[in-house]
């Protein structure tokens, strides 16, 4: 039976303390560091070899978080893969294999057969930013948590960051005005949280993105 949990070794004090459980029970996964955040990719989960995930896991050292990276799965699911970080490139989980259920089973089982496939994943597809996992290559406000990803007018700036309303790259008073006519309605363009209604919120909002020009984070 596999666990999620885990152990903090410190080698100054020689003491052992629990880590936050990770999101899914692993074994059998390849991990790497960039100094702050561990990454865990691939494995298997509670059945020994036989269903290979293309999982990857973030630990955060600093806050004690774990995030599973729901847009940054490998290639191709695998199991006893090794995992490389390299600084100013991104993660590399080279080799490993799975168990091949579709081939006759020996004494021990199905075969295991090994992968030559080097999935890669860059630094742009690992870094969240603003916490809310959606890779900063992908996040449409890329500084400001919007899992949603709702962007009404789809000018790929997501309605969380972007209160340019007439679109002139400028959050100024032609905007406000604009919001000002919204007030009490249902406008998708001017809501900003998205909670179906311009009101207060949305002005609170829109107050901290005065001023700001494009690109809007």
């Amino acid at each position: 039976m596999y666990t999620a949990t885990g152990e903090i070794f410190d080698p100054a004090t020689g003491s052992v303390t629990p880590m936050a459980p990770m999101p899914i029970t692993l074994a059998r996964f390849g991990t790497a560091t960039d100094g702050r955040y561990i990454y865990v990719t691939g494995g298997t989960n509670n059945d020994f070899w036989r269903t290979p995930k293309d999982t990857v896991l973030r630990y955060d050292t600093v806050e004690n978080t774990w995030a599973s990276l729901p847009d940054r799965q490998l290639a191709q699911a695998k199991v006893a893969a090794a995992a490389v970080f390299v600084p100013g490139m991104g993660l590399f989980s080279p080799n490993g294999g799975f168990i091949n259920l579709d081939e006759p089973g020996g004494m021990f089982g199905p075969p295991f057969e090994a992968m030559d496939e080097n999935a890669f994943l860059t630094i742009e597809d690992l870094t969240d930013s603003d916490g809310d996992n959606i890779p900063d290559s992908e996040d449409n406000c890329r500084m400001t948590v919007n899992p949603r990803q709702l962007d009404t007018d789809q000018d790929g700036y997501g309605n969380a960051c972007d209160c340019d309303l007439n679109n002139d790259n400028t959050v100024d008073v032609s905007d406000f005005t604009q919001l000002r006519g919204y007030w009490g309605q249902s406008e998708p363009v001017a809501d900003f949280n998205g909670d179906g209604l311009i009101d207060h919120s949305d002005f609170m909002i829109f107050r901290t993105h005065w001023g700001n020009t494009a690109p809007f984070e």
